[in-house]
């Protein structure tokens, strides 16, 4: 995998974006991490290739934030995405993306991600 492989991720929580970017990182591609869709819209200039997308932002209108990124930002530039949530069952079908992993799945198996990325890149 070549190191200018880059993937955006955008998830409010800090512990699950470190361990999704360390275990990118040692995959070889390149991880673009974004606490917040404002922070995510400014990495897009770094050209992603995937992003995986939580559902569930800070906030009250944390899967409005999430639809609304991915609606805006993601679909008119082309740019793939995999939706990684605690609540896959609720992720739209609409907004599904390439794929759809609970993050406990990649929290217990962290390899289980590599063959969809694999697909879609």
């Amino acid at each position: 995998m070549s190191e200018d492989t880059k993937i955006l991720l955008l998830d409010d929580d800090r512990n699950h974006l470190h361990e999704l970017s360390r275990y990118l990182s040692t995959e070889g591609y390149t991880p673009l991490a974004a606490l917040d869709p404002d922070i995510a819209e400014g990495l897009l200039e770094q050209n992603p290739k995937f992003a995986i997308v939580d559902l569930f932002l800070a906030g009250e209108q944390g899967a409005e934030l999430s639809s609304q990124f991915i609606l805006n930002f993601l679909v008119p530039r082309g740019i793939p995405y995999g939706r990684m949530s605690s609540a896959p069952d609720m992720v739209p079908e609409t907004e599904r993306g390439e794929w759809v992993v609970h993050k406990r799945d990649f929290w217990n198996d962290p390899d289980s991600l590599y063959p969809l990325l694999q697909q879609v890149l």
